[in-house]
């Protein structure tokens, strides 16, 4: 999906992910990959599901069951936030993963079963990666291995989509 900024991309992709993990009885999570280690870590991970977490969207899909998502060891988690003091009371259920492609060699053993959603943030950008193309696909060879129930999403802002690297590959 391309699209100008703040046109409702991530925060879309984010509810239907959560959505389908909820109606799969907590099973079928996704993947978050971005481009640089910098972009996993922190702040910046942590804040991935904040829009729907403020706008009530965990606790809607979950019937109340869980109110947030929290980021811990590169993993989210549903969970549920003490109204006081805003800490996590309550955490279960890994419901989604980030991964960067800069570390795609790191990832080789790892093993995600339950992933049927990989989401590329930002597959559009003014630079990429040496041979970026071939760590995306190695990225989507560690993860989806011999199953073939597994989507990709590709988000991006419409920057150049003529010097993206992927658009060539894809044809």
């Amino acid at each position: 999906s391309m699209g100008e900024r703040s046109a409702g991309k991530s925060y879309s992709t984010c509810l239907y992910c959560l959505q389908n993990f909820y109606d799969s009885q907590y099973r079928d999570q996704m993947i978050i990959i971005r481009r640089y280690e910098k972009d996993i870590r922190g702040k910046r991970a942590a804040l991935y599901f904040d829009a729907i977490c403020r706008d009530d969207r965990v606790a809607e899909i979950t019937n109340n069951e869980w109110d947030n998502i929290t980021y811990w060891r590169g993993a989210y988690y549903l969970c549920r936030l003490d109204p006081e003091t805003d800490k996590v009371i309550k955490m279960e259920h890994p419901f989604a993963y980030i991964m960067s492609l800069a570390d795609t060699s790191h990832d080789k053993s790892l093993n995600f079963p339950y992933v049927t959603t990989v989401v590329f943030e930002e597959f559009i950008d003014r630079s990429y990666l040496v041979d970026e193309v071939t760590l995306f696909f190695n990225q989507l060879s560690t993860i989806i291995r011999h199953r073939d129930n597994v989507k990709v999403i590709l988000l991006g802002n419409t920057i150049n989509k003529y010097s993206n690297p992927y658009f060539p590959e894809f044809g």
